[in-house]
């Protein structure tokens, strides 16, 4: 097992800065030792207590997700009995789940798939232009390497479940051959510790990342060490509860590996430390970054966290959030208790059960035997004696109160039936449907723009990382509209670069910096849709024809809707070329004119060379004279043709 791809934080073996260092500053640093392990696990067991209600939310809310609430409400049943001191267990009853909420959060996740995220950079100077194009272009491949699309995919579905999702970009030394390159991975909650109480994680006074890592496979990594320091858990991390696991993961064979990460303010810098440990002791130190001089600018040169978490619905005093399931799980409860009732009653209703005394005398064998034609009775059987059971059907206002209940979730989760393709109110028109899709999808956009505003901060670690790693000029496959090329790019244009003195002989730098923007690759097509039919209303109103440029162009800057910016394009480009054939034309009457001023206007058109016998250029006309044709597209006899230098003008017969 690699700890590289298991923690992606990098491993000391190899350094993740050159020997030189790609950074300006030296500073002092402290050593870690026994002193800061120990303060190191007393802080991560603080913060696990006081993170255990979020990891149990997040476990339960799983068991929601996989429709196996009824066990999480079976056990609540049975803790309840058991406070109030029965020791009965309950008979077993029907336990339908419906997937209402899963129905919802699945269609909030195919609008997501549909926004697929590719970032843009756009450079503050003009110098750092060329390598914000460049930059454009590579960090989508590095995205790409990194099978972003199944991380995209996979966090999305924890970002509607859970309401928070976890990104951590790192460097990773093992890839490209050994050459390293970015790696941004999804990290499970579970796993992340920070500070109470605060919002920004990277206002947390420590960070930490821990792991369940097969303890022979670090006794073969580190066998330096001794054995009694492996197995070692100074907390015990939330699990989920396993399908595939009869009595959960077993944890006697695993060792938590912790990787801690907390910031330091040196002079007017914050460096950022990384150390990677198990146990409670200093023996366990795999490495740290604060005992290696190659690390004294910091782990990342940046001086934040590798994390980013993208909160759906954010809760103050935490970095988390929550999600759907937290709002919708309520009313998916009731739906199934009502759904359990109604199948109760129903099976009730549909068997026959019987009052009797209990001196009946009925054989009650023979009775439950159906198919037996005699049954023995001793004495008379009379209403009295023996009755049937009639169970009442129930009224129409508890199915109602059902659908009540489904409609109110439909309405919290914003999973309404026209937002998934179900017309609604006697429309049928395909626009008309799309039109009231993208009205009623405004809570999927708002998801949409707070995930990616988290995937900004994402952008902009992965451009960290080539700004301190990429000393080494690497090759990328860049494609375009017309087929791909080959991309070299290092961090020479991006690295800080000195630019001057200070007056107090310190060395200025200079760091480029770029805005990043996030654009959705792929729409829907009832985007795609909606768009064409803004697309055919503007042709109708003429905004495509050049003449009008000067009244579409104030009525565009007064609209909103995507690719506005090359409509605009394109009607500037048409009243441009409009003006340019104009001017041509212009310039061409003039001309004209010119030359008929100069024939003095006895240039004689020959009839019969344009029309009933036409000669070509060069020919000869029925007066014996060539005939010639101007750039105008006249015919003009030689006989009578006016040839004019700027010296003489001579007549030729």
């Amino acid at each position: 097992m690699d700890l590289n791809k298991t923690m992606g934080g990098g491993l000391p073996d190899q350094p993740s800065l050159p020997e030189e260092g790609v950074l300006p500053h030296e500073v002092p640093k402290p050593t870690v030792g026994k002193a800061e392990i120990e303060e190191a696990v007393k802080k991560l067991k603080e913060y696990a207590i006081a993170k255990e209600p979020l990891d149990q939310r997040i476990i339960e809310e799983e068991r929601w997700w996989r429709l196996r609430h009824w066990e999480y409400l079976r056990q609540k049943s049975v803790e309840q009995r058991s406070s109030d001191g029965e020791t009965s267990k309950p008979k077993p009853k029907p336990e339908p789940a419906s997937a209402w909420l899963f129905n919802a959060i699945a269609n909030k996740h195919a609008d997501m798939k549909d926004n697929y995220p590719v970032p843009a950079l756009l450079p503050r100077e003009s110098a750092d232009e060329a390598d914000s194009k460049v930059l454009s272009s590579i960090v989508p491949v590095v995205m790409e390497r990194n099978h972003f699309r199944d991380v995209f995919d996979d966090s999305t579905w924890y970002y509607l479940q859970h309401g928070m999702v976890a990104y951590g970009t790192f460097w990773e030394n093992s890839l490209e051959n050994g050459l390293g390159d970015v790696q941004v991975n999804a990290i499970d909650i579970l796993r992340i510790f920070w500070e109470p109480g605060i919002e920004d994680i990277q206002l947390s006074a420590n960070l930490f990342i821990c792991e369940l890592c097969d303890t022979e496979a670090l006794k073969a990594q580190y066998p330096h060490l001794p054995d009694e320091m492996f197995g070692k858990q100074p907390i015990r991390m939330g699990q989920y509860i396993y399908d595939d696991f009869r009595s959960g993961m077993d944890e006697s064979k695993k060792t938590l590996v912790i990787d801690w990460y907390r910031k330091k303010q040196v002079e007017d810098r914050t460096v950022l430390c990384f150390t990677k440990f198990i146990g409670e002791s200093e023996e366990g130190v795999l490495f740290s970054s604060e005992n290696d001089e190659r690390y004294a600018g910091g782990w990342y040169a940046d001086g934040e966290y590798p994390i980013d978490i993208a909160r759906l619905y954010p809760v103050p005093g935490t970095p988390a959030g929550f999600g759907m399931i937290a709002i919708g799980k309520d009313p998916q409860m009731y739906i199934d208790r009502m759904d359990q009732n109604f199948i109760i009653n129903m099976d009730q209703a549909s068997r026959n059960r019987w009052w009797g005394k209990n001196d009946l005398g009925i054989n009650t064998e023979q009775f439950d035997d159906l198919d037996r034609s005699i049954v023995e009775v001793a004495g008379n059987i009379n209403e009295e004696r023996l009755q049937q059971i009639k169970v009442s059907p129930l009224d129409t206002i508890y199915y109602n109160m059902k659908q009540y209940k489904i409609e109110e979730l439909k309405e919290t989760l914003s999973n309404r039936d026209v937002s998934q393709g179900s017309p609604a109110g006697g429309v049928t028109a395909a626009s008309a449907i799309a039109a009231l899709q993208e009205a009623g999808n405004k809570v999927s956009r708002d998801m949409i723009s707070t995930y990616y505003s988290t995937y900004e901060r994402v952008t902009a670690k992965v451009v960290e990382r080539i700004r301190q790693f990429y000393t080494e000029e690497r090759e990328f496959r860049i494609t375009g509209q017309t087929g791909y090329d080959f991309v070299k790019y290092s961090n020479q244009g991006i690295a800080e670069q000195p630019v001057g003195t200070a007056p107090d002989g310190s060395t200025l730098y200079r760091r480029p910096i770029f805005d990043i923007k996030i654009s959705a690759q792929r729409r829907s097509p009832f985007s795609q849709l909606a768009q064409n039919e803004v697309a055919k209303e503007l042709y109708q109103l003429g905004a495509f024809d050049p003449e009008r440029a000067q009244m579409v162009l104030p009525m565009l800057e007064m609209m909103e809707f995507e690719g506005k910016d090359k409509v605009v394009a394109y009607v500037q480009e048409g009243a441009t070329l409009l003006n340019q054939m104009k001017q041509m034309q212009e310039q061409m009457g003039m001309m004209a004119a010119a030359l008929q001023q100069l024939t003095g206007g006895g240039a004689v058109e020959s009839e019969s060379a344009t029309s009933s016998d036409p000669a070509p250029a060069g020919g000869t006309s029925e007066r014996g004279g060539s005939v010639s044709r101007s750039p105008l597209g006249r015919a003009h006899d030689s006989t009578t043709a006016l040839t004019t230098s700027p010296k003489s003008t001579e007549v030729r017969a």
